[in-house]
This record gives structure tokens, sequence and C-alpha cells, in this order.
């Protein structure tokens, strides 16, 4: 697996090497190119140079005489050869003239596009150079996340058994699910057709509502009643308690007094068993004084008769 990383690392350096390497020969390519046409330009006009270096050299061994006389007759058409081939030469020139002002327009823009490309270049080059040093930090990151990932994925593996065995477990548990559901399901329609004798039930109860809540209405009319009722008797109530109070003090008042008759009473008590038997020894006392006096008139009465 680390073979394959650094294979494709390696791999994707060399490409963006590649990249470079052409981009560089295509700006190669593009000078040589240039040059190319300018030499061909150059030998184009060496050909016509050379062409008006032989007029110039037809002109100057053509031999005059001392007045300007061409020899043996031929001044005329030399002369008319010469000014033709002058007035060629003059017309490259002028055209030659204007091909090199192009071309030196043209070669101030290359320059000045090789001279923004090589600028461009540099920048791609520190760009690489740096790239290079990210990718060689990363490849050491890289390495140690893999031996990470190495470990974790060992870990995955031993835990893969585990869940695999759960799973096992698990399948068990959803056969037992499936039957259960079949259970549930046949509970489930027993218990829509409870509920839908729970919804007839509940029309009927909704109406049963309906009559309690007309009861309650009359109920909460009578707890109004009850309320005021309750209101007169709670007024009645606190009149009576404090007549209790009232009467309660009295109650006590009249147990003191009580206790003090009650005192008295056995005072009276005493004092009448007192007269009693004083009474009696005075009963005696009289029954014997009546005695005594019965019986000494008596005597007397004799003694007279």
């Amino acid at each position: 697996m680390e073979e394959e990383m650094k294979k494709k690392r390696n791999k994707k350096k060399k490409r963006k090497q590649s990249k470079a390497t052409e981009d560089i020969a295509v700006d190669a390519g593009e000078t040589a190119s240039l040059d190319q046409n300018h030499e061909s330009n150059g030998q184009d006009d060496n050909g016509q140079v050379s062409e008006t270096a032989d007029a110039h050299n037809h002109v100057q061994n053509i031999n005059v005489d001392p007045k300007g006389h061409l020899p043996n007759g031929t001044e005329g058409a030399s002369l008319e050869e010469t000014v033709k081939v002058l007035q060629n030469e003059n017309e490259w020139h002028i055209k030659k003239e204007a091909t090199l002002e192009e071309t030196v327009k043209q070669l101030q823009q290359k320059n000045h596009l090789y001279i923004q490309k090589e600028a461009s270049l540099e920048e791609t080059v520190k760009m690489f150079q740096n790239e290079n040093e990210w990718h060689i930090k990363k490849e050491a990151t890289l390495e140690e996340t893999i031996k990470q990932l190495q470990q974790k994925n060992h870990s995955y593996v031993q835990k893969e058994a585990s869940l695999e065995e759960r799973v096992k477990v698990l399948q068990n548990e959803n056969e037992c699910y499936i039957k259960k559901e079949a259970t549930l399901e046949e509970k489930v329609k027993k218990l829509q057709q409870k509920n839908h004798s729970f919804i007839q039930k509940e029309a009927s109860l909704e109406e049963t509502v309906k009559l309690l809540q007309n009861e309650n209405q009359s109920h909460i009319k009578r707890k109004a009643t009850l309320e005021e009722t309750i209101n007169q008797l709670q007024h009645e109530c606190h009149s009576y308690i404090q007549k209790e109070e009232s009467l309660e003090e009295k109650v006590k008042h009249l147990e003191r007094e009580k206790g003090f008759w009650i005192i008295k009473e056995n005072s009276t008590k005493e004092t009448l068993a007192n007269l009693h038997g004083d009474a009696a020894k005075l009963q005696a006392q009289f029954g014997r004084w009546w005695s005594w006096k019965n019986s000494g008139a008596i005597s007397s009465k004799k003694t007279n008769d």
C-alpha cells in the first residue's frame, strides 16, 4: 500500500515536471521558429542583395570614355537596363524597409511577451519549488497517516469479526421479531375491532357528556345558592360561637356559684344535723321535764285530796 502511494506521488511529480518542460519547449520552439523565419528572410534578402550587387558591379564594369559615352554603341541599351535594375532595387528596398519595420514591431511585441512569460515562468518555478517542499512535508505526514490507518485497519478487522458475530445474533433476534410481529399484527386486528367498538361507545359517551354538562350547569347554579347559604350559616355560626363563648363564661360563673352553694349546702346539712341532734336532746329533756312535771302535779293532787 505504501509503495502504491509512493508511485502515485512520483507519477504526479513527473506529470508536473513534464508539463513545465513542455511549456519551456514551446517557448524555445517559438523562439527557434522566429529565428528561422528571420534567417529565411535574411536568405531572401541576400539573394536580392546579390542581384543588386551584380547590377552595381555590372554598372561599374562598364567602361566609359572621357566624354561619358559607352563603347561599341551599347550606351542606350546598357543605361536603360541599369535604370530598370536600379528602379527594381529601389522598390525592393522600399518593400524590404516596410517588411523590416513590421518585423521589428513583431519582434518587439514578442520580446515584451517573452519578458512577461519569463517572469511568469520564474513565478511558476518558485511555485513548483514551494509545492515540492509542501509535497515532501505532506509525504511525511501521509506516511505517518498511513501507519495510523494501518493500525486502525487492524483494529477494524478485529472489530469486523466482532460485528459479524453480532450480526448473527441480530439475525436470530430479527427472526424472533418477525414471529413476534405476526403475533402483534393479529393483536392489532383485535385492537382495531375493539377500537371500532370504542368509537361507538365514544359517541354514546359524548351524549352522556352533554347530559352531564347540563347537569353540571344546574349544579353550578345550585352551588352558587349553596355558597350563599353557607355564607349565611357561617355568619350565624360566628354569632353562635360568640354566644357560646358568652354561655361558657356564664356556665363557668354558675359552676363557681354551684361550688359555693354545694359548700354552703354541706355546711347547712351539718348545721341541720347538729340542730336535729340538739332538738332530740331538747325533746328528751322536755320529755323528762314533762314527765317530771306530770308526776309532781299528780303527787300534789293526791296530797290535796
